[in-house]
C-alpha cells in the first residue's frame, strides 16, 4: 500500500536544504557572481558579433556597388587587350612532328631574315595551330609573344615581305 501511495503522489520531492551556517550563503553568492560574469561575457561577445554583422553588411553593399560600376564595355575591352601580343602566321606547311614554336623560329630566320641571335632571344607564352587539320591547306599558327617589342619587330619584317609581293603561300605574319 505504501508503493500505491507513492505512485499516486508522483516522484518524491527533494529535501529542502537547511542553512546551517553562513558558508553556504557565501558559496551561493560566489556561484551567482560567476554566473553573472559568464552572462556578461556572453552579452559582450554578442554585441561584438552584432557590430561585425553590420560591418559585413556594409562591405557587401560596397561590393554590390562596385560590381554595378563595372560596365559591359570594360569587360569587352579585356579580350582585345589580352590578344595584343599575338601574331598569326599563315601559309606555313604542316608536318607530323609539328612544333609551332620551332616552326615559327625557323620562318623568322629563313623567311624574315632575322639574325639568329635575335630569333634565339624571342620567347613566347604559347604558340599553337588554329582549328582542325585540313588536307587542302595548312592551319595558321597563333603565337603570343612575351615581349611586345619582339612582336613588333617580327610584324614589321612581315610587312616588308608583303610589300615585295611575295606569293600568298609564303609564310607571313599577319
Amino acid at each position: 500500500m505504501n508503493a500505491d501511495k507513492q505512485l499516486s503522489e508522483g516522484p518524491p520531492k527533494p529535501a529542502k536544504r537547511k542553512k546551517t551556517d553562513s558558508s553556504t550563503d557565501t558559496e551561493d553568492l560566489v556561484t551567482t557572481e560567476i554566473k553573472v560574469s559568464v552572462l556578461d561575457s556572453i552579452n559582450n561577445k554578442l554585441d561584438i558579433l552584432g557590430i561585425i554583422h553590420e560591418d559585413i553588411k556594409e562591405l557587401r553593399s560596397g561590393l554590390d556597388f562596385a560590381y554595378q560600376q563595372i560596365s559591359v564595355e570594360t569587360i569587352k575591352n579585356f579580350r582585345p587587350r589580352s590578344m595584343r601580343d599575338n601574331l598569326i602566321f599563315s601559309g606555313i606547311p604542316e608536318n607530323d612532328c609539328d612544333n609551332p614554336e620551332s616552326t615559327i623560329k625557323h620562318v623568322m630566320r629563313n623567311e624574315l631574315k632575322l639574325p639568329a641571335d635575335t630569333v634565339n632571344n624571342i620567347t613566347f607564352h604559347r604558340a599553337h595551330r588554329l582549328g582542325k587539320r585540313l588536307k587542302e591547306r595548312p592551319r595558321p599558327i597563333i603565337a603570343k609573344f612575351v615581349h611586345f617589342k619582339q612582336k613588333e619587330l617580327v610584324k614589321s619584317k612581315g610587312r616588308e615581305i608583303k610589300r615585295h609581293h611575295f606569293p600568298d603561300k609564303r609564310p607571313v605574319p599577319s
